[in-house]
């Protein structure tokens, strides 16, 4: 028997979880934007950026985990975010 085996099996169900969460945190990054659009809010939004990254860089050293890691993935999210965000605010309102 593979002694790692049900180790890779919880991995990949926390795998799965964190994928869900991305995705439901994206579909409210998608409603953001469409509030932004109907309210005439700008895009951009730096300091709720930069309180993002604190606030989870800070939860991340809370828990013995390198904060810099977690920055690095947080700018790929708030990326991801802002594109969405842009191509919604973009669009045509139907």
């Amino acid at each position: 028997m593979d002694p790692l085996h049900d180790l890779r099996i919880k991995l990949d169900d926390i795998d799965g979880d964190l994928v869900k969460k991305l995705v439901d945190r994206l579909k409210i990054c998608d409603q953001i934007a469409e509030v932004k659009r109907d309210n005439r809010i700008p895009m951009m939004q730096p300091h709720r950026i930069d309180y993002v990254r604190k606030r989870c860089a800070n939860l991340a050293g809370i828990h013995g985990v390198n904060q810099a890691f977690i920055e690095d993935i947080y700018a790929l999210i708030i990326d991801e975010a802002c594109r969405r965000q842009t191509e919604i605010i973009k669009a045509p309102v139907s």
